[in-house]
This record gives C-alpha cells, structure tokens and sequence, in this order.
C-alpha cells in the first residue's frame, strides 16, 4: 500500500511538469455554476449577448444558450372572423403570416388598423384555448389585427432552455414589426403586446429594442429567473409607453408568477394568495424542476392561478357592466381591513392607457369571485357602531348585505369575499370594502344588512354578546364622486343587529320621525342624552366634506386553458 502510494506521488509530479497541463486539467472539470458569458449570432436577427449581469446566485444561476431559430421554429397566426360572420366567437379562422416575400400583402392583414399581438407561455402554443378566445373577443367589437407568436418548439422544458429561447422569440417579432413598418408605415404607437408567463418577458425584450411600443399588459409575467434581475432581463416600465402588469400567483416558492412590480400599473389580484376556486394542489410543479416526462404529449403546464390572470382579462373585454377597479395600497391586508383611502384607482382593459405614466410604488388591489362572473363591483361601507352599554367591546366577523336601488335590480354583497373576519369595536367608525354582483347600483333605496359573527361557536347570551350594536351606515360607490353615496338608518329605529338575521336599512331622512322617536323613548332607556351627542356631532362633521373625485368548479377544470 506504501509502495503504491509513493508511485501515485511521482505520477503526478511528472504530470504537473507538463506544461498548461493544469490549465487543460481545470477545463476538464469547470466550477458548477461558474458564470459564462457568451454570444450567439443568428443572421439578420442580429446577435445575443449574455454578460456577467446575467447572472445571479439566487435569481439565475444558469443561463444557457438559445437553440437554433430553426429548431424553435416561431411562427407568426393571424388570426381574423370569417368573411361575413359578425360578433361571433365560435368562428375564427386563421393563416400564417411572416416577414419574408409577399406574405403580409397576400394575407388578411389590415396595414390601417392596429396591432395585438398574443404570445404564450412556457410549454404552451399559438393555437391554445386562451388564445383563440382572446382573439375571438378582440375581433367580435374591435376591428384590430390579432397576431399569435406561436414558439410552442422553443417552449418545452427544460425550462431555462425556455427562458434563453425567449430572446430568439423577441428577435423574431421585432423582424416582424420591421417588416410591417416599411411596408405600411405602423410604429409602435398602433402596437399592443400581451404576454402570458414567459410571454409577458418576451413582450418587454420586444419593447425594449422596437421602441415606442404603445401598450403591453403583462399576465402574471413568470417570476422564476427574472425576478429579482435588472431591468434588461425582465418586463420593465420601459419597455413600451404604458405597461400594466395583472398578478394572480405568487403564494409561494412553487409559484409560475412574481411580486415584483414590472410595470406602470401592477395589479394584485386577490392579494398573494390561491385564486378562489382555485385548488393548485396539482399544479406546484417546480418550474425549473419540470422535465417533459413530467407531462402528457400535448399537455401544459397546470397552474389554475397562474392561468386566471387570463381568464379576467378575457372577461374584461367582454363584459361591459362591471370593471376590474384596483386601488393603491400598501398591502393587501390594508385593503381588506378597507383602510385605503381609495382616492387612488386603476382599471385594467384592452382599451386601458396613459399617456404620460409612472411607476407608482404602491400595488394596486382587488378581490373577484371565484367562478364566471368573475368581476365584482366595490363600495366602501362606513358603519358608525354605538356605544350602548350591551354592546360588547369587541367582536369578530363579516357583514353581508342586500343593495336595492331605483330599479328592480337587488345586488348581493359582502365583506367576507376574501375569506377574512374583520375586528369590529364598540363606538368605533368601522370602514368596510363591500364588494357586490353586477350591476351597480348607484342609488340606495334600501339595504338589507345581515351580522355574521365569527370566533365561539357556542356562548350563552349572558355569557358574551353575539349582536352588534349599529347606529348608522353610509354607503359609497368606488370609485367615489360627490353624487353617489347615501346615508342610511336602521328601519325599525332598533339599533341591535343580531347575529345572522337581516335588517333593513333605509335613508336616513326618511326615518326622521321614527328618528326622533328613537331619541325621545329609546336613548334615554339605554342612558344616552336626547341633545346631539359628540358622535353626532362627529357624524355631522364627516358629511360636510363630500367625497369627490379630487378628494375622494373544480381544479381540474381550472387548470384547462380556454
């Protein structure tokens, strides 16, 4: 053994003599995830570059290089209504267009209307069921030319071989884009690019070398190997005039979607939690994880959150009676205890855009259902609860109520859509987010309020109360202007709302004598004074300033595309 050992020693010192040998010996076997910085050209595409800042040990440790053009083999669907069908979504047909020849001249493609371009995500297709719907809704009531980037080859796992193709994707499309403008002289302000997943990223790599794109709405842009990377990496507000970002999965370390604010609007939907109606038990795939093995021939990638940041923007160009309104907060736990001053709001649409945005630091938030219709409509409840000595110091719960307006129209409505008891305490001004079934009700008739206490299941009434104890309410519509709110009391002049029964609320005027009545015979037994008290006073104060718009299904179901 000692002898064998002593002849190792000599083997190698007469290696080590060789000269570079040690260079040659370290190519053999380089660092793991050493940072490599390379460039590949692809003819009149023009070249990618990957630097140092490329890199991150957390972020992206790898990046590989793109495949041949040839083998991600992009391709470009316009998409258009059969001659003489109008407003029809079950009908499409579609052709395939390229930058090369005649193929834009000989195809259906409009050079006086605008663009929309879709592309898809990661182990998806141009011809997925999102797509065709989007384009359906898009040409039944606008008159655009809806193009699908269909890089489905490029697209398979693994997916950082996914990600590095998605710039050879980007050098596609800008081609494209070049074609059309020397061809029909369209610039980026009569272009808007929507990107799904990887898609959304794509978007912003064709904005960030197009230039002047006019709009891009990113669909929950993936978070794994962008997030946390510079702006040339990832989406950014630079990428085209005004970007809009809607977020719908980022609950955790297995999420398809980011946090990161990458646009001029970042919509939190549901805040970062599952999408209701969502169960993504089946769907926490581990992105970078996936191998093709991992899914059926022909199938994508699961991910019922992540594929609702479609679904609503389908529905927002196609339902006309309920906007998706989302307002800035600092977090989502702000917004559900209805502590914002929703003064400042966002809407997110085929048609939404600002000219001259800005990044805003602050999110914005809202809430939907959890199955079609998924778009709510919002009002601010402000409760004034009273100070009675039955009333209990505090109590756990949620408020449903049953708006009536002008119309026959009853609207349902809670503050309990996001599944979270909220604190209410005796005297206090409690301020709720109340959201409600379409339509909207913009005058108040009556409302039908029902108390829901949470906590005990089983407690006597002498033991601890269970009713809550509620002088008045005004109720608003979001966004607030000066006409569209309404001050209301309690019908039968008892203040008590016991728990899970419904009591009707009507216009404080038109309870004026059974007003003065209560004061007269019911406040004095509960001890309070018949003189205005402060919290009347208080009351009177609050409505001098008026708001204005200065001040103011299953889981397998879900994880099918469209």
């Amino acid at each position: 053994m000692i002898i064998a050992f002593y002849l190792f020693l000599a083997l190698m010192k007469i290696v080590c003599s060789i000269p570079n040998i040690n260079n040659k010996i370290l190519q053999l076997f380089p660092k793991r995830n050493e940072p490599t910085s390379f460039e590949t050209c692809y003819g009149d595409l023009g070249c990618i570059e990957v630097t140092q800042q490329w890199y991150h040990d957390d972020y992206r440790p790898i990046n590989v290089e793109p495949l041949s053009r040839f083998v991600i083999r992009t391709e470009f669907v316009l998409y258009t209504l059969p001659n003489g069908v109008q407003k029809d979504r079950h009908h499409l047909d579609f052709e395939i267009i390229s930058s090369k020849g005649q193929s834009l001249e000989k195809s259906r493609f409009d050079g006086k209307s605008d663009i929309i371009i879709l592309i898809h995500d990661f182990t998806s297709n141009g011809y997925t069921g999102w797509i065709k719907h989007i384009s359906a809704s898009i040409l039944s009531d606008h008159k655009r030319n809806v193009i699908a980037v269909d890089w489905q080859s490029g697209a398979e796992p693994p997916y950082e071989q996914a990600v590095a193709n998605a710039r050879v994707v980007a050098l596609e499309i800008i081609a494209l884009l070049n074609c059309i403008k020397s061809k029909f002289g369209m610039g980026g302000e009569k272009i808007h690019i929507i990107g799904h997943g990887v898609g959304a990223h794509i978007a912003g790599y064709v904005g960030e070398s197009a230039k002047q794109i006019k709009k891009i709405t990113g669909l929950d842009p993936s978070g794994p190997y962008f997030e946390g990377m510079p702006n040339f990496v990832r989406l950014d507000p630079s990428d085209a005039t005004y970007i809009e970002v809607i977020h719908t999965d980022y609950y955790s370390t297995d999420s398809q979607g980011t946090c990161d604010h990458l646009g001029h609007r970042d919509f939190f939907v549901n805040g970062p939690h599952r999408q209701p109606g969502c169960n993504d038990s089946s769907s926490n795939l581990n992105l970078v994880a996936v191998e093709r093995n991992n899914l059926k021939q022909g199938q994508i990638l699961p991910g019922c959150s992540h594929k609702r940041s479609f679904k609503y923007y389908i529905e927002s160009i196609e339902v006309t009676n309920c906007k998706f309104i989302g307002f800035s907060c600092e977090d989502f736990n702000t917004f559900t205890e209805g502590a914002c001053s929703c003064e400042s709001t966002g809407v997110f649409s085929l048609d939404s855009y600002e000219s001259n945005a800005q990044q805003q630091d602050k999110g914005l938030y809202l809430l939907t259902n959890g199955i079609r219709p998924y778009c709510v409509i919002p009002y601010k409840l402000v409760m004034r609860l009273s100070n009675f000595t039955r009333a209990s110091e505090h109590l756990s719960g949620y408020i449903e109520v049953l708006f009536k307006g002008n119309s026959i129209d009853v609207v349902n409505g809670s503050s309990y859509l996001h599944r979270k008891s909220q604190t209410f305490s005796k005297g206090e001004k409690k301020e709720l987010l109340i959201y409600g079934d379409p339509p909207q009700i913009t005058s108040f008739k009556e409302v039908q309020m029902k108390w829901v206490k949470t906590g005990i299941k089983v407690c006597p009434e002498l033991v601890c109360q269970s009713s809550l104890f509620v002088e008045n309410i005004r109720i608003t519509q979001l966004p607030a202007t000066s006409a569209n709110w309404a001050k209301l009391c309690p019908d039968s002049g008892d203040t008590e709302l016991k728990d899970r029964y419904y009591h009707t609320f009507k216009p404080c005027e038109e309870m004026t004598e059974k007003r003065s009545y209560m004061e007269r015979d019911i406040y004095d037994d509960f001890g309070h004074e018949t003189t205005k008290t402060a919290s009347d006073k208080e009351e009177e104060n609050d409505e001098e300033i008026l708001p204005t718009e200065e001040n103011s299904e299953t889981s397998d179901m879900e994880n099918q595309e469209d």
